[in-house]
């Protein structure tokens, strides 16, 4: 029988160990929006940055159906860039895996933020277009 309230004693009997780090990972299946922008630096590395739209289908409680479609902004770096130039094209399903970026920048003198999934993996589904 467990207790009323799940204490950190109790925990310890189980052996459960807390988690000490913190994890930044994101998991996405959806579709590109637009054709790969592919970007040679000058330090020789290459980047991949394209949109890809995530969708959700609910029905309101009068039957009606209701999609919402989130726009991600991806960004892919090396190999994985590489792979995407190759492969990867407006209208693909795909999934990708990676982390959330935030980054910070100043415009008009107002401090602005964006978010960028930096993906380390991709997935091209076999229902693709191209």
């Amino acid at each position: 029988m467990f207790p009323s309230e799940v204490t950190p004693s109790f925990l310890k009997t189980l052996n459960v160990r807390y988690m000490e780090t913190t994890i930044n990972k994101v998991q996405l299946t959806g579709m590109v929006g637009q054709d790969p922008l592919i970007t040679p630096l000058e330090n020789g590395k290459i980047v991949a940055q394209f949109s890809m739209g995530t969708s959700e289908t609910y029905k309101k409680s009068n039957g009606e159906k209701i999609t919402e479609t989130d726009y991600h902004s991806i960004e892919a770096w090396g190999k994985v860039a590489l792979y995407i130039d190759r492969h990867i094209g407006q209208g693909d399903e795909i999934t990708v895996e990676g982390k959330i970026k935030q980054r910070t920048y100043q415009s008009n003198g107002e401090k602005h933020c964006s978010y960028q999934i930096v993906i380390s993996k991709i997935i091209r589904l076999e229902n693709s277009k191209s």
